[in-house]
């Protein structure tokens, strides 16, 4: 069963009408803000020729999520989560108007964007939690495992499609335009949100309690969780020393490489690229045999091609790692999602994935601070290398209890009570 490969589950779940309005106006947001990410990192680059500045704009607008996702979790597993959702997109379009307006009437500089990154990342962890959460009540249970893997390939074409767009566009018309699709997109799918209504029958109750013990309570029952705790520890390992290269990429298109921001668009949607073919891999998957296996030793794998990556001069063969390595992003991380949405009971995931998306956001920030400040005084090459050595590491003391480990995930087919 753990080798059977199909496509079925995917056009089932396209099947639900509710979910597929929502698969394809979230994917058009996720290509927006992967448009709009590409644009402000290279402005960046263009103001403060920084590796230390990358860093600081991607901590403004991803640590704050650290703070806010378990308390947005919690607020998740206590309210209406279709209204919950579109309050906090339609919030979300407010920073792309502000630096399409503050960008045309020439007044945005670095301390702006550091502002506005940061109001992007409080309503991104909400946002985050309302999206993680969402996708479960918009199918049959039935269909839950390729939804899951199938919003992971939306997101990944996203990361793909997105960046691509993004260097020809800062290239040809400015920088300013991608936060103008950005906001399109983003109005695009907040109208969508009115259009589709959810499975009600598991909504859980409100617990009558303070947010912070539901938060507490979350945390609590993640971190004891046989199976659960396990893998989310990986997810930190991964997020901490390997995706933050991902922020250092405009320094290393002009400084490694030599050329711009098309060159550096082109690398991310490498990483997208690789990203997408990984998140099909799982998709047509029809069991969760041995999924456990597939995604911890995905992080073997990304750690060994990044420290290859860390020491490449020739940009091809530099574009051939970017692939593998999004492939083992991708599969590692949505292998661990779709364990965790399947182990996870219900009363519990809003708390659950928002951890999962605080680990997702906030640790590739503060790794790309720390790469980033070590870049700008020992070059880029070395703090790349060391993260890869540092996920080795602890992947060995996970591995060493993945039977077990898989044993728990791989059985929970139902939500605890």
């Amino acid at each position: 069963m753990a080798g059977k490969l199909s496509f079925d589950g995917i056009t089932r779940a396209l099947r639900n009408r509710n979910y597929s309005i929502y698969i394809f106006s979230n994917t058009a947001a996720m290509i927006g803000e992967w448009i709009q990410r590409v644009g402000i990192g290279w402005l960046t680059w263009e103001l403060t020729e920084s590796t230390t500045w990358l860093g600081i704009i991607a901590c403004a607008d991803m640590v704050v999520t650290m703070v806010i996702s378990p308390l947005a979790g919690a607020y998740a597993d206590r309210c209406d989560r279709l209204r919950f959702m579109q309050w906090t997109v339609g919030f979300s379009a407010v920073q792309p108007f502000i630096l399409s307006l503050l960008f045309f009437l020439g007044f945005l500089n670095i301390w702006l964007l550091v502002v506005l990154a940061f109001y992007n990342g409080i309503l991104g962890a909400f946002n985050q939690a309302g999206r993680l959460a969402i996708v479960p009540y918009l199918v049959d249970r039935a269909d839950l495992s390729p939804a899951v893997a199938l919003s992971s390939i939306t997101y990944n074409i996203s990361r793909f499609v997105g960046p691509a767009i993004a260097g020809t566009m800062i290239a040809s018309a400015g920088v300013g335009f991608t936060f103008l699709i950005n906001l399109l997109f983003f109005v695009v799918f907040t109208v969508s949100l009115f259009f589709i209504t959810l499975n009600d029958a598991e909504l859980p109750k409100r617990s009558g309690r303070h947010i912070l013990s539901d938060t507490v309570e979350g945390l609590r029952y993640t971190l004891r969780h046989p199976g659960i705790g396990p893998v989310m520890f990986l997810l930190v390992v991964g997020s901490l020393g390997q995706r933050p290269f991902i922020e250092l990429l405009p320094g290393y298109a002009d400084l490694v490489f030599g050329r711009g921001p098309e060159a550096f668009g082109w690398m991310v949607s490498m990483i997208g690229m690789g990203a997408l073919f990984g998140a099909f891999y799982l998709a047509s998957r029809t069991s969760l045999r041995g999924l456990t296996s597939v995604a911890v030793n995905m992080v073997l794998v990304g750690s060994l091609t990044l420290i290859v990556f860390s020491w490449l001069n020739d940009f091809h063969l530099a574009m051939a790692c970017l692939l593998v390595i999004g492939a083992s992003l991708s599969v590692s991380a949505t292998g661990i999602m779709t364990l965790v949405q399947s182990a996870v009971a219900s009363h519990m995931r809003g708390r659950v994935l928002s951890l999962y998306g605080m680990i997702f956001r906030g640790g590739p920030a503060v790794g790309a601070l720390a790469m980033g400040y070590a870049a700008e005084r020992i070059g880029l090459h070395i703090p790349i290398a060391v993260g890869g050595v540092f996920c080795i590491v602890l992947w060995a003391w996970v591995a060493r209890n993945l039977s077990r480990t898989a044993a728990i995930l791989e059985e929970e087919s139902a939500p605890h009570k």
